[in-house]
């Protein structure tokens, strides 16, 4: 809370200082002090707009002119005398090449500039600054990558195009002294891949490849997969041979990019394919290369090899999540319809498998959302009885889709079974779904059903309960 203050009180400050009409920035103010402000910017969340105006007048006057000054005398090296055109340009190369790679300090300036605008989501002045920042000529891979980094997060295409013409048009003056990194194309690519701009990724992809001073990495990998997603399977499988040239093989998560490929199209025969290549490999499977296979399979309807998957899981001493059957259940209910997701227990009990409560969750879900009612409270009430709890939320949507009599019987006569046994000590379900299943019985004239609600809710201790 100090700090805060603090923060405030330096900004109300400065505030008053820079409005002030004999107030000059180039002579009147030092870079520690902006470097204080963006700070006290970040702490409050104030908008550092009138701060990064004046900055920048900073810049435009004693700061620049200090600048060029250094660079001259760092060129000239002892002689001070020379002036500047007069240096052997064959003599002084390297060190051209040295002083503009790392004289410009006041590129932390623009990049704490940069981060304060990014804090506090003022996008169209942090694209102010890093214009700033390439006219002044002190971009390098601070300031680039973090505008890059800004692109991808926001997924802001336009700007990084723009960016990337700056990046291209200061390494081919700087002629080899600096290059934009690694991580900085990764960020770019994965930009162009999310906002799927995938012919930009795809050229900048051949902009690397023709850089001998930049080796791509299975970040790289990864988003060229992302950035194909749309392409043919063989134009995807060349992208990997070019890979291959670096002797770079697709690790885990680049097999599952490319079996999620595999998957929006229902493609089984590469999908099974890429299983091996990584079973070849070593790769170890995570439960998300599997769910993708079992979606694969069950899309074509094919229950034993999805029994299959989960005997492989078990084998490897990996547990199926809710995603799994999510996606199985979408995959078989999309393909075969809802009497093949009930089909799936069959298999799991004829082949020995234990029946995970994932999996009756997902059939739940299922039912409710396409109107099974009566089926599905069969299976929730299993569920319970295999010691796996129904959620309130579950039970509520179940609740509030019954349109029929025989529904809402079928509804009753669960929610009675429920409470049976023994009862925890805190109520299982909250007094507004005892509340809202008398509502309804109450409209549907069902004077007998809504005491029986009324005595459970305060069996359950819900001693508020209102009819």
């Amino acid at each position: 809370m100090t700090t805060k203050k603090k923060s405030n009180e330096a900004i109300q400050l400065a505030t008053e200082y820079f409005a002030h009409e004999s107030f000059n920035a180039a002579r009147d103010f030092q870079q520690q002090g902006f470097l204080a402000l963006f700070q006290a910017c970040q702490d409050t969340g104030e908008s550092p707009k009138r701060i990064v105006r004046t900055f920048l007048e900073y810049v435009d006057g004693s700061a620049k002119n200090s600048m060029n000054r250094t660079r001259e005398q760092l060129i000239r090296g002892d002689d001070l005398t020379m002036e500047l055109d007069e240096v052997n340009a064959n003599a002084t190369e390297d060190r051209l090449r040295i002083v503009d790679e790392v004289l410009p300090a006041d590129e932390n300036m623009y990049v704490n500039v940069m981060k304060v605008c990014i804090a506090v989501t003022d996008f169209g002045l942090l694209k102010d600054a890093f214009r700033g920042m390439v006219s002044r000529g002190v971009a390098r891979s601070a300031g680039f990558g973090l505008a890059i980094r800004y692109c991808h997060e926001n997924l802001d295409d336009t700007f990084l195009e723009e960016t990337l013409d700056e990046v291209f048009a200061t390494e081919q003056d700087l002629q080899g002294a600096w290059m934009l990194e690694l991580p900085n194309y990764n960020d770019a690519l994965g930009c162009f891949a999310d906002t799927k701009r995938f012919d930009q990724a795809k050229e900048l992809f051949s902009h690397m490849v023709n850089n001998p001073f930049i080796v791509p990495d299975h970040i790289t990998m990864l988003e060229m997969v992302e950035s194909h997603r749309d392409a043919s399977i063989e134009e995807i499988f060349n992208i990997m041979d070019v890979f291959l040239e670096w002797k770079l093989a697709p690790n885990l998560q680049v097999f599952t990019s490319l079996l999620s490929v595999c998957m929006r199209r229902r493609v089984v025969g590469d999908a099974v394919a890429l299983i091996d290549a990584m079973e070849q490999r070593g790769v170890i499977r995570d439960v998300k290369a599997f769910t993708t296979i079992a979606f694969i399979h069950a899309s074509h309807g094919d229950l034993k090899s999805v029994v299959g998957v989960l005997h492989e899981m078990a084998s490897h001493g990996i547990a199926s999540d809710q995603v799994f059957f999510d996606y199985v259940m979408n995959g078989l209910y999309g393909s075969c319809g809802i009497d093949m997701c009930f089909s799936l227990f069959r298999e799991l009990n004829q082949s020995n498998l234990v029946i995970p409560e994932g999996l009756y969750v997902s059939l739940v879900d299922l039912g409710t959302k396409i109107g099974l009612i009566e089926r599905t409270l069969h299976i929730a009430y299993n569920m319970e009885c295999e010691g796996f709890c129904i959620s309130s939320e579950q039970l509520h949507e179940l609740m509030v889709r019954c349109t029929s009599d025989t529904e809402i019987s079928e509804f009753m006569r669960t929610f009675s079974l429920l409470h049976q046994g023994r009862q925890p000590d805190t109520p299982r379900f909250e007094v507004e779904l005892y509340e809202e299943l008398m509502s309804i019985l109450t409209r549907l004239n069902r004077k007998n059903d809504v005491s029986k609600v009324h005595k459970l809710a305060r069996a359950a201790g819900h001693d508020d309960v209102i009819v």
